[in-house]
């Protein structure tokens, strides 16, 4: 049987005004319900828009989609601020994309401390947080050579509010990141007195919640403090954590165990090194090239003077007790597990060039990775060729080279 048009569109009409009777029959009389909604026509019903609907807009979108909208302006913190003030309704949803991803610099810090009160809408909102804590210069009407003994004025502000967020990390009960980084300026020393504490970064691990498993320490300088041990705390933190990047002016073995007192003095491990569990670990960076292959590097710390680990070079020490971490299965899911060296340019050769050094534990194999300083060419650039089946050369600005030569595999 066929129809005409005419005819098709007035059955189609009556067929949709009979189920919307239907359906409001069924809203308002609970023994139709069920037989409705249980019915074949209530799929073809449930595509039929109301007569008495609106037309959508942002206003009846569901929070999921909202937050969704939200988390695209992230990147915008003043966009996320308009947002928070735009409705009631959108405050607690634009907050929390707000606070989720904190980045801090050396100035924000200070205000962060100083103006944002802990709260659960503050701290127990952040899933990852990163301090860029860029130099601060000393002030003009400043002694210099007290700067740099006791810091500036505007380091010694920082510092303060570094010891204020350390507490604070405790109560970050959805922290899972945790990343502090110091952008290298090696053209530049340190000398307008500004560097990170080991006491700041000290109590910071120390607070961690244990929903971190990511920790990046990338501090280039500091200044010796010995009654802080901060590879212990670090070890601490081991059992839960799944990444773990470490560039630190001083380290020692205490990261992957507790050394006990007897030790030979030929031999490079002490003996019955028991080795921290770390059964989440999945990547492990290290890099003890603190600013360029030619620049200065980590020492050991906290290792007895009579041994070999004290006189070798801290990658040594330090790839050799981490050895003891693989072989006794105490990282049983490891993936990745780096360590980067540096051998310096040989003095009046010009064919050979500064080289980056990473040494693969897990496979026993090293790659070197040499670099070669354009300045002439490109200001305030480097030649790196990176290791592989072929070759990878990349031309990186000075300050991102240590994310090449890593090979990008810090996310």
């Amino acid at each position: 049987m066929s129809y005409s048009t005419t005819q098709a569109a007035t059955i189609s009409a009556s067929l949709a005004s009979s189920l919307e009777s239907r359906r409001s029959k069924a809203e308002n009389n609970p023994k139709h319900r069920l037989s409705f909604y249980s019915s074949p026509n209530y799929s073809i019903a449930r595509k039929m828009p109301s007569k008495t609907s609106s037309p959508s807009t942002i206003n009846s979108l569901p929070p999921e989609l909202l937050s969704k909208i939200f988390a695209e302006l992230r990147t915008s913190a003043f966009d996320l601020l308009n947002c928070m003030q735009c409705k009631k309704t959108w405050h607690a949803l634009a907050q929390a994309t707000l606070y989720r991803y904190t980045v801090l610099t050396s100035t924000s810090v200070v205000k962060f401390t100083e103006q944002c009160p802990t709260s659960i809408n503050t701290d127990g909102r952040i899933t990852s947080l990163t301090l860029r804590l860029d130099d601060v210069a000393h002030g003009a009407d400043e002694d210099v050579d007290a700067a740099i003994r006791k810091g500036n004025r505007a380091a010694q502000d920082v510092w303060r509010a570094l010891e204020k967020l350390g507490p604070r990390l405790a109560k970050m009960t959805k922290l899972k990141t945790v990343s502090v980084y110091r952008p290298s300026n090696w053209r530049t020393a340190p000398a307008n007195g500004f560097w990170i504490p080991y006491s700041a970064l000290d109590s910071l691990v120390q607070n961690l919640p244990l929903t971190c498993i990511s920790l990046g320490l990338d501090v280039n300088t500091s200044k010796s403090e010995p009654n802080v041990d901060l590879c212990s705390s670090i070890r601490r933190t081991l059992p839960q954590l799944e990444y773990l990047r470490l560039r630190l002016p001083t380290l020692c073995p205490k990261i992957w165990g507790r050394p006990l007192c007897t030790h030979d003095a030929s031999s490079t491990v002490l003996k019955d090194f028991p080795a921290v569990a770390a059964p989440h670990l999945k990547q492990c960076i290290i890099n003890t090239t603190l600013f360029r292959p030619k620049g200065s590097k980590t020492i050991s710390c906290h290792m007895p003077p009579d041994t070999v680990a004290w006189q070798q070079p801290s990658w040594v020490s330090l790839t050799e007790y981490i050895k003891a971490l693989v072989n006794d299965e105490k990282a049983p899911v490891i993936e990745k597990l780096w360590i980067y060296s540096s051998v310096p340019q040989v003095t009046g050769d010009r064919t050979s060039y500064p080289t980056y050094v990473r040494h693969d534990v897990l496979s026993n194999r090293s790659f070197s990775i040499p670099v070669h300083d354009m300045g002439t060419l490109v200001k305030d650039a480097s030649f790196v060729r990176l290791p592989g089946e072929v070759d990878t050369d990349f031309v990186s600005p000075v300050a991102e080279i240590n994310a090449v030569v890593e090979d990008f595999s810090w996310q």
